[in-house]
């Protein structure tokens, strides 16, 4: 028999297993996963009440990714995936509570709508610049560099906000917390306020602890902290817990920030990978007094910059429990400890969701150091994404499917990373 083609996954998150299904699917090619934490899916976190990772019981909170949009043009391959691995979902809607309880009140959707350079004005320009596949950002047109805030109406930013700033997806450096258009031309669709949310029933992390389950041992390493990997015509070292193997590709699905730490890069490479920015998210998981609706929105935090670190959604999954979870950003100019962020998050609560944790002791934090990958202005300009799939992208044995190379839902990182793979395959297996 030919002898298989040996390839090590550097991260276990959606992109990652994504792109590991595709390439196992095909009978030429045998996969490792790497993973340095106990548990696979990466931002798709859901725990139990004492933090224990639910590992695709059901019960469980989130702590990370929350939904999944249906019926989106980036759907097809994730609903491709849950049902190979029969993976119930629910609507997101409870007709017993209410979905989205907006403080101070809702967004003006009429002005939104009918402002010269609002709602109507963003969806002609979606319609102008989509692409049928919408995995990447190579070959966008430079209009779409500028922040929403530079090219929309204050109640467009305000009717975005909770499902972009409110989940993280800002640019710290914007008077409004907008990034490029481009990042929402990749994520809102001009209908995609209106498209259907559902939830996974075993939690947004069992989709890829089910899939975890079809791994054998050798297969799918956890608690393996990669420190090096080293390329050459040959092939790839791969480095983790001080045990070098060999592979023939490596897929690296870990941010950039961390693979300009493991990878065998020049100085300028690892200069022009770090050029990929992140945010540190915050969220807070506790039982909270006070709210009833399955998400509570602080419109003010999701839209002003001077109230980072206040809360800017509160995320009820389950009817019968008070048990939520909180959003919020690390606030600027200084690392605050996680008794710190508590008490920020119960201020905030208190001033502007006429709410409050009720027991701060049982208060569970989780950073998010590394989300919503994105550049700035000067360097989408420069033409960065172009470059790097010029340069890094296939070449030496690598393929990446990072966060800041897609969009950071579970939908754009299930379609980038089953696409790319797919393109890997044509090369790799010649």
């Amino acid at each position: 028999m030919p002898q298989k083609i040996k390839v090590a996954v550097i991260g276990a998150g959606p992109s990652g297993l994504s792109a590991a299904e595709v390439l196992r699917e095909d009978s030429r090619f045998e996969v490792t996963l790497y993973e340095k934490n106990s548990w696979v899916g990466g931002k798709c976190h859901t725990v139990f009440p004492d933090g224990t990772v639910t590992n695709g019981q059901k019960g469980g909170y989130e702590v990370g990714a929350v939904a999944i949009t249906s019926k989106s043009s980036g759907y097809n391959e994730l609903r491709e995936l849950i049902c190979k691995y029969d993976i119930p979902t629910s609507r997101f809607k409870d007709s017993s509570r209410s979905s989205f309880v907006f403080k101070p009140g809702s967004p003006n959707y009429v002005k939104a709508l009918l402002k010269p350079n609002g709602l109507l004005a963003y969806g002609f320009e979606y319609l102008r610049y989509r692409r049928s596949k919408h995995a990447g950002y190579t070959n966008r047109p430079k209009v779409l560099n500028k922040s929403l805030s530079e090219r929309y109406s204050p109640e467009v930013v305000s009717r975005f906000s909770h499902v972009v700033q409110g989940f993280g997806y800002a640019e710290f450096e914007d008077p409004a917390l907008t990034p490029a258009v481009l990042y929402y031309h990749q994520y809102l669709e001009f209908g995609h306020l209106s498209l259907p949310l559902h939830t996974i029933d075993i939690g947004t992390q069992g989709i890829w602890a089910r899939i975890a389950e079809s791994y054998e041992a050798e297969q799918l390493l956890l608690n393996h902290d990669v420190t090096s990997i080293k390329r050459s015509p040959k092939g790839v070292k791969v480095t983790a817990n001080h045990i070098t193997k060999d592979y023939d590709y490596v897929v690296v699905s870990t941010p950039l920030s961390a693979a300009v730490r493991y990878l065998d890069q020049s100085a300028d490479d690892a200069a022009f990978m770090s050029k990929m920015r992140y945010n540190h998210y915050v969220t807070i998981l506790c039982e909270v007094d006070g709210l009833d609706a399955i998400g509570t929105l602080n419109r003010g935090a999701c839209e002003q910059n001077d109230l980072l670190g206040e809360v800017m959604l509160n995320y009820k999954r389950f009817k019968d429990s008070n048990i939520g979870c909180l959003y919020l950003y690390q606030p600027k100019g200084k690392n605050y400890s996680d008794k710190e962020l508590i008490e920020l998050a119960d201020k905030s609560l208190r001033n502007n969701l006429d709410a409050s944790i009720v027991d701060k002791s049982k208060a569970l934090v989780y950073h998010w150091k590394d989300y919503f990958g994105h550049l700035s202005q000067a360097d989408l300009d420069d033409g960065w994404y172009n470059k790097f799939e010029d340069t890094y992208q296939l070449k030496n044995r690598t393929l990446f499917v990072s966060s800041g190379l897609h969009f950071e839902t579970i939908n754009a990182s299930v379609q980038y990373g089953t696409r790319e793979a797919l393109r890997a395959i044509k090369q790799w297996a010649q």
